[in-house]
Parts: C-alpha cells; sequence; structure tokens
C-alpha cells in the first residue's frame, strides 16, 4: 500500500498560484491514482478516463494544470503529474521487498524457536525416563544382593537364656510332706527296733 504525500505548505501554494478549487481535487486525485499504479506521476489515458468520470470540463482543469502546476502534456495524449513530493516506485518496491523479506526471516526464527523447544523437551523426556529406569535398576539390584547376602549368610545360634531367680522377695518353696527338697520322695522313718521297756504289773491290777 502506498501513501499519497502533501507538504504542509500545500495551502500557501495553491493560494498562490490562484489554482481552482477543482483543479487542485483534480491534482491530488491524480496523485492518489499514479501512486496507486506506481508510474511516478505518468498518467495514462485509462487514469485520465477515470478522472474524467467524476469531473466535468476536464479539458479546461488539465489546461489550468498545465500552466499553473507545472504539469507535462505528452504527444500521445497522456500527462506527467509533478512528482517531487511523493516516493519513487523503486523506492516503494524495494521497502516492500524489505518488509517482505523481514517476515520471512521472523516466521523462520519462530519455526526455529518451537523446534528448538520441543528438541528441548523431549531430550528433557528421554533424560528423565532413563533416571527413573536406573533408579530401577539400581533397586532391583541393591534388593537381589540384600536378598543373596541373607541367603548366604550362616544363621546364628540362639543364646540361651538364664531361668528368673525370685530375688528379695521372702518366699521359698516348702516340699509337701514326705519329698525332699529336690523333688523325690523321702524314705519313711526306720522303727526303733530297741525292745519297748513294761513295767511289772501289780497285785491289784491282775485282777482288773
Amino acid at each position: 500500500m502506498t501513501w499519497t504525500r502533501i507538504p504542509d505548505d500545500w495551502a500557501d501554494r495553491v493560494d498562490n498560484l490562484e489554482l481552482s478549487p477543482d483543479a487542485e481535487r483534480f491534482h491530488v486525485r491524480a496523485l492518489v491514482v499514479c501512486n496507486k499504479a506506481g508510474s511516478n506521476g505518468h498518467l495514462s489515458k485509462r487514469s485520465l478516463a477515470k478522472l474524467a468520470a467524476v469531473f466535468e470540463n476536464v479539458p479546461d482543469l488539465l489546461e489550468e494544470l498545465v500552466e499553473k502546476f507545472d504539469w507535462t502534456a505528452n504527444e500521445d495524449g497522456t500527462y506527467e503529474v509533478p512528482w517531487d513530493d511523493q516516493e519513487l516506485a523503486e523506492t516503494v518496491s524495494q521497502r516492500k521487498l524489505n518488509a517482505a523479506e523481514r517476515q520471512r526471516r521472523y516466521r523462520a526464527n519462530l519455526v526455529a524457536k518451537q523446534t528448538d523447544r520441543l528438541k528441548t523437551d523431549s531430550d528433557a523426556s528421554h533424560n528423565t525416563v532413563n533416571t527413573d529406569d536406573q533408579h530401577l535398576n539400581t533397586s532391583d539390584a541393591s534388593r537381589d544382593s540384600s536378598a543373596d547376602q541373607s541367603g548366604d549368610a550362616t544363621p546364628s545360634l540362639p543364646v540361651p537364656s538364664l531361668p528368673k531367680r525370685d530375688k528379695g522377695k521372702g518366699k521359698r518353696e516348702v516340699a509337701p510332706l514326705g519329698t525332699a527338697p529336690g523333688g523325690a520322695a523321702s524314705p519313711a522313718p526306720e522303727e526303733n527296733s530297741a525292745p519297748k521297756k513294761t513295767k511289772p504289773k501289780r497285785d491289784w491290777e491282775e485282777e482288773f
């Protein structure tokens, strides 16, 4: 898209040259048409026909612009509009090419950044999976090693414990009668084999 430039002293120029309002409007429209066509101020017959559809007495306006505003009439019926205040078509085309190249580089950089981001995320995910696998392998190896060590180890014998003694309670076990302190039956006491002494009976005790 092109832009038509109107200098800030435009009103002074028009007033000093005593240009008619229709001629001023015709000139501005001719600038817009030539900028759009990229003709560097060359007003073709086709463009003139478009302007003639809007304005009346076009031949008088063209004559006024040639006399007062430095328009140039060509032999083939075309006109050259003063182009000092406007951009050349080559400048406009180069600006468009530069803008397209900037846009191309921007899109290429955007694609490259997205590709790098995806690659970074993929590498991070791959590293996480490898770390988890290493952790699982280490855990399995540690568990297997512990199981092997526990299976190969010689079992230790239990340490016998001493019987508890009741100390300081002041109680003794009393063996039942006829039982030795160790639990065995004690032998019955032997009868006294010595003869018993008998008293001699008296005469009065014999009657009874």
